[in-house]
């Protein structure tokens, strides 16, 4: 596998990540958050979906990604081209 990312471009989007490991919109939006540093429960509060909903939705994503832990996957998405423009653990916007 190749990746070419524009360093002028920084960001990532939902959408890029669906794109790329074929994820839903909701796991997407899911997989942001929590590499911005979010938990489950601030998740659910913010959006109004049901922990356990995240819980299923947090699985497919690590299923999908080939990570079996929430850590791993953050160290995948932080490993990403993609990731550049996204704020740190801690830089929250």
């Amino acid at each position: 596998m190749i990746l070419v990312a524009d360093p002028e471009q920084r960001g990532l989007a939902g959408a890029e990540l669906a794109e790329f490991f074929g994820l839903s919109p909701a796991e997407s939006r899911l997989a942001v958050e929590l590499y911005k540093g979010k938990r489950l429960c601030e998740v659910a509060a913010e959006s109004g979906v049901r922990i356990t909903t995240l819980r299923t939705q947090l699985s497919a994503i690590l299923a999908k990604v080939g990570v079996e832990r929430q850590a791993d996957l953050i160290h995948v998405l932080s490993s990403l081209p993609l990731a550049a423009g996204l704020p740190r653990i801690g830089q929250r916007k």
